[in-house]
């Protein structure tokens, strides 16, 4: 709790402090000030930064060099030279380990009938100056860890960078080159990244784009994506949000609600989804333990497992297998099947097979007021089970042997085979009011 206390007067005093120096009288006055210092290279460096743009570029030697450039305006003279030497650079440092902050020894910022004062630390107290930013670029050796903190402005690393990289920034951009290993935590703002190694993404209300990656793990809000190729594994918790991106050649794990979502193709996927919008080229295999009100569009998908699904609408190009545990109010439309459709409990679903190939295994459901309509090729050989109460069936009559046909007050019960008898594939269709178009 306190943890929490602390971070959140923090964020209150940089965001009036922001608010106040935009408040001020326009600036007469410009002044620098210039903070150079060079350190020794670590394993571990960190630069914890605001109130400007924060600059990381490769050394040409060993050594960490840091430029921090303060501006200042103002139309008091004193002010502003008191304001620059408040100005410093916070280091900590050990055998492993730099860290750099910039400090600009602000205790409030207030705003009064219009005047704008800024107390510091140390008691004095600023009303002379307008506006101030401070640039800061870091020069960096091969380093294994970097951290890097920003507000309110860019974080741009201009060289590629394969170590661990923690990144949290707060209203501003991401500029980066090739990453190895990037923690992200973005709110507010805007990333472009290159190709990414692993990443594990914490992200609010923002855009992202990046180039290929090895692998993710990301948890948003309110964002949009644009991204390459995943040559291993994607895991996804959204909400709201536009994806767009291009293979999976691993799995995706998927939890979302009220998002959409464009890939290429998906080695295999496993989804919980609640009234989204999910295209894809290929998907291995498939499964969806829950959705509710939600649109697929699959242009090929090879072994499909639906568990409990609530009005969906599914557009297949072509399956192997379609297995639903349970299924009400949802519709689906099979261009080519090849083995099996099945549902164990149906209710008020549309399904419509287009063509289902001779060799299918299994086609059927139990279920109310489901309507199946289907083609199957020439040369199946297959037998046929219709048993429900009311309802209406229409098949091929003269091209099947039908062996039992029952009719009688509102019980259907047909069954026989087509081509070869004694197969042990099957179209079989039971429940209640169920309709079946059989071309």
């Amino acid at each position: 709790m306190k943890n929490w206390k602390s971070a959140f007067s923090m964020l209150v005093l940089a965001v009036g402090v922001f608010a106040c120096l935009q408040s001020f009288a326009p600036a007469k006055i410009e002044r620098s000030r210039v903070i150079k210092k060079d350190f020794d290279g670590k394993p571990s460096v960190a630069a914890l930064h605001q109130f400007g743009p924060l600059v990381v570029k490769k050394s040409a030697d060993n050594k960490v060099h840091l430029i921090a450039e303060m501006l200042v305006t103002g139309n008091d003279e004193e002010d502003i030279e008191a304001v620059l030497g408040r100005f410093d650079i916070e280091v900590r440092e050990s055998a492993s380990a730099l860290e750099l902050k910039t400090d600009l020894g602000i205790e409030s910022c207030n705003n009064i009938n219009g005047k704008t004062t800024v107390k510091y630390r140390d008691g004095f107290k600023v009303k002379g100056v307008n506006s101030y930013k401070v640039n800061m670029t870091l020069e960096l050796p091969n380093t294994e860890k970097l951290e890097l903190q920003n507000k309110y402005d860019k974080i741009e690393i201009q060289d590629d960078f394969n170590g661990s990289l923690r990144v949290d920034l707060y209203s501003g951009e991401l500029l980066a080159a090739n990453l190895g290993y990037l923690d992200l935590d973005l709110k507010y703002g805007k990333a472009k990244i290159g190709n990414l190694g692993k990443g594990d993404l914490k992200v609010y209300d923002s855009e992202l784009r990046t180039g290929n990656a090895q692998s993710l793990r990301v948890d948003s809000k309110y964002s949009e994506y644009e991204l390459g190729n995943v040559a291993g594994n994607i895991e996804l918790k959204t909400y709201d949000e536009h994806w767009k991106m291009g293979n999976v050649s691993g799995s995706l794990t998927l939890d979302d609600k009220y998002s959409d979502f464009v890939f290429g193709n998906i080695g295999n996927a496993k989804m919980v989804v609640y009234d989204a919008e999910f295209k894809a080229e290929q998907v291995g295999n498939l499964e969806i333990t829950d959705s509710k009100y939600s649109e697929y569009k699959l242009s090929n998908v090879g072994d499909m497992k639906l568990r409990s699904i609530f009005d969906d609408d599914y557009r297949i190009g072509s399956a192997k297998s379609v297995v639903v545990t349970d299924s009400k109010y949802s519709e689906f439309r099979i261009q080519q099947l090849e083995k099996q459709f099945r549902i164990e409990h149906s209710f008020d679903d549309a399904v419509v097979l287009e063509q289902v190939s001779a060799g299918f295994s299994q086609i059927g459901f139990d279920g109310k007021y489901t309507e199946l309509k289907l083609k199957i090729a020439e040369g199946a050989n297959f037998g046929f089970d219709f048993n429900q109460k009311y309802g209406n069936v229409k098949y091929p009559e003269k091209q099947v042997k039908t062996q039992f046909y029952v009719d009688k007050n509102g019980e259907i019960t047909i069954k026989g085979s087509v081509g070869s008898e004694g197969s042990e594939n099957l179209l079989k269709v039971t429940g209640f009011d169920n309709t079946v178009v059989w071309e």
